[in-house]
């Protein structure tokens, strides 16, 4: 006989529209919680009773016996108890993270899983009158779009797996808000194996959801991944890629989460200057979700597939890439090919969260010099630095193998730039200036952590009454 895992009903006026992605191990692991220890005898009756409380209240004896079962370790799991707080907090704020999950009705929920089909269908979705197992949301349609359910009401999943096998799990589920479902401009797309995705839409967004790459990880390999080919776009169109997923109210000249553009722009001292690149390097996005945002139509290949990238030659002389890091890291190198008969620009545009050790980025020109920018347990966004030369070799270093998060767009230019604001242009970039060493920050830059940016990692303590039934 199955178990109702959890039901959670929604007090619609007290929550604001947050998308979220929530994983599937986390999902039914903190219900089996719940469920084992209304196992052990704990009275709901108080939590019922108590629309309004935030937190649940429950027997201070259980809330000892909770916190000190192998069901799941508080210390390792919660941020409240790894910063000394008691028990009694730390059972409560395994509730608050119970509360973050799907928030308006209207809203369209998504899996995103590679896991076998023998575990998802025993995973079922249920909200108003539908009812699907995962295995069959997690189909794509005929067209590549993937399948999604309407949230209507309450949201109820069950799961007859046991707790080993959900822990294994690699997949999860996005929720949209309604705004975002009603709105013609947004897409989502899950990369289970290749897909090309494209738009002719004047301003669209895009989610990107990826799946688990199949076979073992090696090295400094992401467990997930998009391998971005084929990247077509008119130059008058604007194309920018963002970690993360997007909210409401997301917009490409706003986000301080942007870590691909083209064109992009660099500000000097007295001119904007805009560049448009032909050619794309392979953008390999190491995330398990990213969005695309698009002044323009476009179209691009996106792959399930890992291609290592610790060596790499560029294949133009004008042309762009990306390195990004999540997790583990190994030193990478990019060598450029420069137009040795022609002068030209070149540099990075770095976000970069540093919280173990330090942070080398390197880059070479073609007089020998060079521009380093170094972070040591540091941060920095949106931040970029360039020189009027041709770049030779790209090198990306760290003291440890689990620096923190950073993404880094490279790129290399040869010939003439002209102000972006200039029809016909007849002055130039001064190409015997060389500005080796300088740092230029965009106007706009913001300068964060990666605690304040991680929309997914900020517990929300929502209104909702939460009980647990037994079948």
């Amino acid at each position: 006989m199955s178990r109702l895992l959890f039901c959670l009903f929604f007090n619609f006026w007290a929550i604001s529209a947050i998308p979220q992605a929530i994983p599937l191990y986390e999902f039914t692991s903190f219900a089996n919680f719940v469920l084992n220890n209304v196992e052990r005898g704990w009275n709901l009756s108080a939590i019922k009773n108590k629309k309004k409380e935030k937190k649940p209240i429950v027997d201070i004896n259980l809330r000892e016996t909770i916190c000190t079962t192998n069901l799941l370790n508080c210390n390792t799991v919660l941020d409240g108890c790894r910063e000394g707080k008691n028990r009694d907090v730390c059972v409560c704020d395994l509730f608050e993270m119970l509360a973050v999950m799907i928030k308006e009705s209207g809203a369209r929920l998504y899996v995103a899983s590679n896991d076998n089909n023998q575990y998802l269908k025993n995973i079922t979705v249920a909200t108003g009158a539908t009812s699907i197992t995962l295995d069959k949301l997690s189909e794509l349609n005929d067209d590549g779009t993937p399948k999604s359910v309407q949230i209507n009401g309450n949201v109820v999943v069950t799961s007859s797996n046991d707790d080993s096998t959900t822990y294994a799990l690699s997949g999860y589920l996005y929720i949209t808000t309604k705004l975002q479902a009603d709105d013609p401009r947004f897409s989502v797309f899950v990369i289970k194996s290749a897909n090309v995705i494209s738009s002719a839409i004047a301003n669209s967004t895009t989610v990107i959801l990826n799946t688990a790459l199949r076979g073992g990880i090696a090295g400094d390999q992401p467990s997930k991944t998009s391998y971005v080919t084929n990247i077509e776009q008119p130059t008058e169109a604007k194309i920018r890629f963002h970690w993360g997923i997007p909210q409401d109210d997301s917009n490409m000249n706003t986000n301080n989460n942007t870590f691909f553009r083209n064109p992009m722009e660099l500000v000097d001292e007295n001119q904007t200057y805009r560049m448009f690149f032909n050619n794309v390097e392979p953008l390999q996005v190491g995330l398990n979700y990213w969005y695309i945002t698009a002044m323009g139509p476009f179209t691009m290949k996106l792959e399930n597939t890992y291609v290592s990238n610790h060596n790499y030659t560029t294949t133009a002389v004008n042309t762009t890439g990306i390195l990004v890091n999540r997790l583990i890291y190994q030193e990478h190198v990019v060598n450029f090919t420069p137009d040795t008969t022609r002068s030209g620009i070149g540099g990075a545009f770095v976000s970069a969260y540093i919280d173990n050790d330090y942070l080398g980025i390197f880059v070479n020109y073609q007089n020998g010099g060079q521009i380093t920018n170094k972070l040591n347990r540091s941060s920095e966004t949106q931040t970029y630095f360039f020189s009027y030369e041709q770049a030779t070799r790209l090198t990306v270093t760290s003291g440890t193998m689990v620096p923190g998060d950073f993404y880094i767009q490279y790129f290399s230019f040869s010939g003439v730039l002209y102000p972006s604001t200039t029809e016909a242009p007849t002055t130039t970039v001064p190409t015997t200036v060389t500005r080796t060493g300088t740092q230029v920050s965009s106007t706009t830059v913001v300068t964060t952590t990666k605690a304040s940016t991680g929309l997914l990692e900020t517990r929300f303590c929502l209104l909702i009454l939460l009980f647990v039934l037994l079948l």
